[in-house]
């Protein structure tokens, strides 16, 4: 039985954390400057909640229209976790307290990026009949963050191996352009160049210094496909062992001498390990890349519940969100060593450090935030751990991360 790959998404995000807009004196003339401060962010964020998305705002031209992260009448599951609420309580007004606190982030309502084309290899087009269906970019502004992502949805007849190809070719390679017209580039170029833009949107220009350069965030879902049998178990070395190495070590040629087990982060073997099988979450370990197989839910035959492509969604926004966190615990610390800490660093690193500890143990019967356990694997994957203990130790504070946890490494 041959593997077809019939529809598949691929999203990468990149954020670039800053203190401009959380220093105690910012500059008068930054376009975003009221997300820094709790009361002013508390009335805008109040205003995009009475608005409900539906009715137009429309600030000055030199700040980008912004909007709520979640759709209003169908709020993501991880936002509604996130701040322990209801559909119908993320659409009454008066949380912008809350999402201060929580660092929730405003979306940009625009694209930055309305005319991006991409130019497949001839070969995939003629022989595997590959069309991209969609391709999306969003961005969003934090208080000390920008972020950028893009999304492509991937139809045809692909076997796992060209299905691997086409997304390392839109990972590495010059596919992208402005409708042709320019020179082709890759999407780190691209999103280098979007959170810069981001970021002069969010401080001003001649606020804007040098941002770092960033990997992202990663994450290829298989969302239809035919061929599999749901209850085979996947073949440490085998094809979608391949597959999956491939789109998170993003390299055509990468090992998989490790077992199958040892890139699980999330998933429900059937038998003992190394006897694993799907739904699979994988991803190696000190990696930023995660790949989903669940063919009890892609096939045609499958159950459709949960939803791969909610389910993608929740993976990009709760990893987005808690790289935030990470990235203000990091700043926080920064900041106490040099002496100093801003009044808005003081407001929310309590609320940071029980968000990450919350995220961490992953309580699902408190029902208190989203739970994974790739959230877990973030956490302690990230260089930004330390700095999290760090507040624990400042604030004195019972609160604590517990050790790493290393199931599914």
């Amino acid at each position: 039985m041959t593997i077809v790959i019939r529809r598949l998404r691929m999203s990468l995000s990149w954020s670039a954390p800053f203190t401009t807009l959380i220093q105690d004196n910012p500059p008068s003339d930054a376009p975003l400057l009221a997300l820094g401060k709790r009361e002013s962010y508390k009335q805008l964020f109040n205003i995009l909640q009475a608005a409900s998305n539906e009715t137009e705002i429309f600030p000055p031209s030199t700040v980008p229209t912004l909007e709520l992260p979640w759709e209003p009448l169908k709020p993501n599951i991880f936002w509604i976790r996130y701040l322990k609420a209801t559909p119908a309580s993320l659409r009454r007004t008066q949380g912008g307290s809350l999402a201060f606190d929580r660092l929730v982030p405003l979306r940009r309502h625009a694209p930055l990026t309305p005319k991006l084309v991409v130019t497949f290899k001839k070969k995939h087009v003629v022989e595997d009949k590959v069309i991209l269906q969609l391709l999306t970019t969003e961005a969003w502004f934090h208080p000390h963050m920008v972020s950028f992502a893009i999304h492509f949805t991937i139809c045809g007849a692909m076997s796992l191996e060209t299905a691997a190809t086409v997304c390392l070719g839109l990972r590495h390679d010059r596919l992208l352009s402005w409708g042709g017209s320019s020179s082709p580039f890759n999407v780190d170029e691209l999103a280098a160049e979007m959170l810069d833009k981001l970021y002069i949107e969010a401080v001003g220009e001649s606020n804007a210094g040098v941002l770092e350069p960033v990997n992202p965030f990663s994450l290829v879902t298989v969302l239809q496909g035919g061929g599999v049998d749901p209850d085979e178990v996947i073949i440490n070395g085998g094809s979608v062992h391949r597959f999956l190495e491939n789109v998170t070590q993003w390299d055509l040629d990468a090992g998989n001498e490790d077992p199958v087990d040892k890139g699980r982060i999330n998933s429900k073997p059937v038998r003992n390990p190394p006897n694993i099988t799907g739904p699979l979450l994988f991803g190696p370990r000190r990696s930023r890349a995660r790949a989903v197989w669940e063919p009890r839910h892609f096939l045609p035959t499958g159950d459709g519940k949960p939803s791969l492509s909610s389910y993608h969604r929740n993976l990009i926004m709760s990893s987005l969100q808690t790289e935030a966190l990470l990235a203000f615990a990091r700043l926080a610390s920064e900041q106490a060593a040099v002496g100093h800490l801003p009044q808005t660093i003081r407001d929310c690193e309590r609320f940071v450090l029980t968000r990450l500890v919350a995220i961490h143990k992953g309580d699902k019967l408190q029902n208190d935030t989203y739970c994974s356990i790739n959230l877990q694997r973030i956490i302690d994957d990230s260089r930004d751990r330390e700095s999290v203990d760090a507040i624990a130790d400042r604030l004195i504070s019972r609160v604590r991360l517990p050790p790493r946890i290393f199931q599914g490494y």
